[in-house]
């Protein structure tokens, strides 16, 4: 038996996969978007460090919502309040202007402080809309908390008259300036959208690197959304597969061939490292698992006396039936509040996707757009489910409303797989192979904005999924 290895997060392994960035690329592009500028925070020296408001650019730019202004259209770049020329910046046609610096507190503690700035006021007239954040002498006006805390951490949010929209102080390590910025965006996000950004999560996936006349390896990975942060938590020469976020986005599932090649259900965290074994179970183990919403159980499809059927697993590997009908069933996937289940079945003769009412246990059909549609996950409010739609020659993401009753493909390639939700359900995740290689993309519910996280190495990257928060 090929040992499997565990590897701390913090160990970089594989030079070639861990804490490499999969910088995205913007494919497409739409209209309508909400005009923002983002301006360089002033920085202390190293060059180096982070730069925290490219961080912010580039969430917003990618995110599908946002027009990020390029800052080589201007040559003024205030830092503080005072110093924004409103007259000169509504030239531009902006609603909002971000600005800020990053000073050196000593110890590596660096104190990041932003605003966003609302550019349809045209004048400051109010001493108490002004902001005393000043890189001369280090002070803020707000509370200043560590982004991983939640005391004292709530933004100072003013009405729309206010020139202030959003302002805030942090102070971090230097390690933590990404993260800070990610953070800063996710508030940006939410006070100009009404809805929380998702920029500060999590994606995982399979990456399988092919050498010529030799087994491929297989690592479990785990990434920030943007593909930086990159680290392997397992690294096997038999195949690892499917893996699936914990509701809390703090533990893994997944199946794994370590034992003689026959597939066990295992779970990991990726914080302590902690593997359990689930189970290995009788018939062979089908599709991707997933956690009940209460995190207590994972619904399995295994492949027994000539059907497959959908269990519930406890964490402690004890069974207990779900559906059982003659046929293929699949590919389980919850609702957010446990009342309903999606998954794929060739009941009627093709693949198509049904929905389980877990009280009444009554089964419904769900798809009717054609004779391919497998692979659904329920959206964060369970309106939506994202699929794998085919025609008979291509395969792509499709998007079923359900409040709408209304289908629509999103995509358009010739391979297209493993569909996920972002936490605020605004963005979709998924696999597609490009140029030899399978890629992941990000893109918008109307599949106008796509990026494009590349290749690293020789490296196939499959079965992405997006964490929950």
């Amino acid at each position: 038996m090929k040992k499997i290895i565990l590897i701390c997060l913090s160990i970089l392994i594989l030079p070639q996969l861990a804490g490499a960035a999969l910088n995205l690329k913007l494919t497409k592009g739409i209209k309508a978007l909400i005009p923002i500028a983002v301006l360089p925070f002033a920085k202390p020296t190293p060059q180096s460090m982070t730069d925290v408001s490219a961080v912010i650019n580039q969430d917003l730019s990618y995110s599908g919502q946002f027009s990020v202004s390029n800052n080589a259209d201007f040559n003024q770049f205030p830092i503080i309040l005072s110093n924004v020329n409103f007259d000169y910046w509504q030239n531009y046609n902006l609603n909002a202007l971000v600005i800020g610096s990053v000073v050196a507190q000593g110890g590596n503690q660096y104190q990041v402080n932003f605003t966003l700035v609302n550019l349809f006021k045209n004048k400051i007239s109010d001493a108490s809309e002004q902001t005393s954040v000043n890189s001369s002498n280090n002070s803020a006006t707000n509370t200043i908390a560590s982004p991983t805390t939640t005391a004292n951490n709530s933004p100072e949010s003013n009405p729309a008259n206010s020139a202030i929209l959003l302002q805030q102080s942090f102070v971090v390590k230097q390690s933590d300036l990404r993260q800070v910025g990610h953070k800063i965006a996710n508030l940006i996000y939410q006070q100009l959208t009404g809805q929380p950004g998702y920029f500060t999560s999590k994606i995982a996936y399979v990456a399988v690197k092919r050498n010529l006349n030799i087994n491929p390896s297989y690592s479990l990975m785990v990434a920030d959304y943007d593909g930086y942060d990159t680290k392997p938590l397992i690294i096997s020469n038999e195949p690892i597969a499917t893996p699936a976020w914990s509701p809390q986005g703090d533990q893994l599932a997944y199946i794994s061939y370590e034992n003689k090649g026959l597939p066990a259900l295992y779970t990991i965290n990726i914080n302590s490292m902690q593997r359990h074994l689930v189970g290995s179970f009788t018939g062979s183990l089908e599709g991707t698992p997933a956690w009940s919403p209460d995190g207590s159980k994972l619904a399995i499809a295994l492949s027994k006396h000539g059907s497959t059927v959908i269990d519930l697993a406890s964490l402690q590997g004890h069974l207990t039936p779900l559906i059982s009908s003659w046929g293929i069933n699949t590919e389980p996937s919850w609702l957010k509040t446990g009342d309903a289940l999606v998954f794929t079945s060739n009941r009627n003769g093709t693949p198509q996707l049904y929905q389980l009412d877990i009280a009444s246990q009554e089964v419904k059909q769900l798809t009717y757009n054609g004779n391919y549609n497998t692979t659904g996950s329920y959206s964060p409010l369970g309106d939506k489910i994202v699929l794998v739609h085919g025609d008979g020659a291509n395969y792509n993401i499709g998007l079923l409303d359900l409040t709408l009753q209304q289908f629509t493909v999103i995509t358009n390639s010739n391979v297209a797989n493993s569909p996920s939700f972002s936490p605020n359900g605004n963005v979709i995740l998924y696999s597609t192979l490009m140029s030899g290689h399978e890629e992941l993309i990000i893109t918008s519910l109307d599949g106008l904005t796509s990026l494009i996280l590349p290749n690293l190495g020789n490296s196939d990257k499959v079965q992405p999924t997006w964490s929950p928060v």
